[in-house]
C-alpha cells in the first residue's frame, strides 16, 4: 500500500426497503465538501419506491440478485473505481464534511481503515417518543465517542471473552460510518458472506490480527435515527443477539460463556427503586424512571436472540 492524496473515495450504501428515508441520505452524501467521489447504491431486492428514488438521484443503482449486508457491500466493492472505500447505510445522514475528515486519516499508508461518530437522528418534525429518547441516550453512540475530540487509535481489547465479544464499544469501528482502503478489502477478500449483522465487526477483528491500526475520528459524524417503538427496539436486539453466533464462532477460541444478563436484571431492578424515590427532580421524568424498565426489556430480547443464534450455529453463546 502506497500514500495516496485527494483520493477517489467510492460511497457504498446497501438498501432494502428505505424508500422513506434513503433520499434524506443521498442528499446528505451529495452535499459533501469533499467531491473527489462517487455514490453506489445497492439495492438488495427492494419492494417498495426504494430503487425510483435512487434513480432520480446522480448516483450508481446496482441492483443485486441475493439479499445480505456483506453480498451488498461486496457488490458494491467490486463496481466501485474509488481507492477509499465508504459505506453508511440508507438511513443515515451524514454531516457535509464527513469524508473530508475520514479522508484526512488516510495521510499514512499504514492505516487501512476509519470509521466516525455515529449521533442520534432526530427528525424535527415529529414528536419524540419515550423509546425514541431511550435510544437516543443509551444506545447511540458509546459513551466514549464523548470523550474525544482527536482521532485515535483504536486496539483490540485483551481481557475476559465475553469483554472481547461486546468490545466493538471501544476497538472496532461501526459499518454504518466506516471506510476502507480498497486494496486491502480485495487483499482479505471483502465481508464475509456468511455474516448478516455484524460484517463490520468480523472485518475488524481481522484487522487486528493483522497488527494493522484502525482509525477513529470523532469529527467524521454519521446520524441514524434511533427506533422509536417499543417493538421496534425489540425486533432490532433480537436479529441483534440471534447474528452474534457466526462472528463469535470464527473469531474467538472459546465456545461457552455465561452472560452478566442477570447481574444486569438485577441491577436494573435496584435502579428501578432508587428512580422511584428520586423521580420527582428529573426533567424528562418519564425517561428517568422507566430506562431500566425499557434497558431489561432489551436485554432480555437480546438474550433470547443469542439462544436462538446459538441453537441455529451450533454453539452456546449466551
Amino acid at each position: 500500500m502506497v500514500k495516496i492524496n485527494n483520493p477517489f473515495v467510492s460511497v457504498v450504501i446497501p438498501a432494502l426497503n428505505t424508500d422513506q428515508t434513503v433520499g434524506l441520505t443521498l442528499n446528505s452524501l451529495l452535499s459533501q465538501t469533499y467531491e473527489n467521489r462517487e455514490i453506489i447504491v445497492v439495492d438488495g431486492g427492494s419492494t417498495d419506491k426504494t430503487k425510483d428514488i435512487v434513480k432520480r438521484y446522480p448516483v450508481k443503482l446496482i441492483e443485486s440478485d441475493k439479499k445480505g449486508i456483506s453480498y451488498q457491500k461486496n457488490l458494491g466493492i467490486k463496481n466501485s473505481k474509488g481507492e477509499i472505500l465508504a459505506f453508511t447505510d440508507a438511513d443515515c445522514v451524514a454531516d457535509k464534511n464527513w469524508l473530508k475528515y475520514l479522508i484526512q486519516n488516510y495521510s499514512s499508508d499504514s492505516i487501512v481503515a476509519c470509521g466516525g461518530a455515529i449521533l442520534p437522528y432526530i427528525s424535527p418534525n415529529t414528536t419524540q417518543t419515550i423509546v425514541e429518547r431511550f435510544s437516543a441516550k443509551e444506545l447511540i453512540p458509546p459513551n466514549f465517542y464523548f470523550k474525544r475530540d482527536k482521532p485515535i487509535k483504536l486496539k483490540k481489547i485483551k481481557k475476559s471473552f465475553r469483554a472481547e465479544c461486546i468490545s466493538f464499544i471501544s476497538d472496532c469501528i461501526l459499518g454504518g460510518n466506516s471506510s476502507y482502503r480498497k486494496d486491502f478489502l480485495n487483499k482479505v477478500g471483502g465481508f464475509d458472506n456468511n455474516i448478516k449483522i455484524g460484517e463490520d465487526i468480523d472485518i475488524c477483528y481481522k484487522i487486528h490480527k493483522m497488527g494493522l491500526p484502525i482509525i477513529w475520528d470523532p469529527r467524521a459524524i454519521v446520524y441514524h435515527p434511533p427506533k422509536r417503538t417499543i417493538n421496534g427496539l425489540i425486533a432490532q436486539y433480537y436479529e441483534y443477539g440471534k447474528c452474534e453466533a457466526p462472528v463469535y464462532r470464527k473469531n474467538f477460541s472459546k465456545r461457552i460463556f455465561i452472560d452478566n444478563l442477570f447481574c444486569q436484571l438485577y441491577s436494573n431492578a435496584g435502579s428501578f427503586l432508587k428512580r422511584l424515590a428520586t423521580v420527582h427532580s428529573q426533567e424528562d421524568k418519564e425517561l428517568y424512571l422507566f430506562t431500566p424498565i425499557i434497558s431489561t426489556v432489551m436485554l432480555s430480547t437480546l438474550f433470547l436472540g443469542e439462544i436462538r443464534g446459538s441453537a441455529k450455529y451450533g454453539i452456546f453463546t449466551i
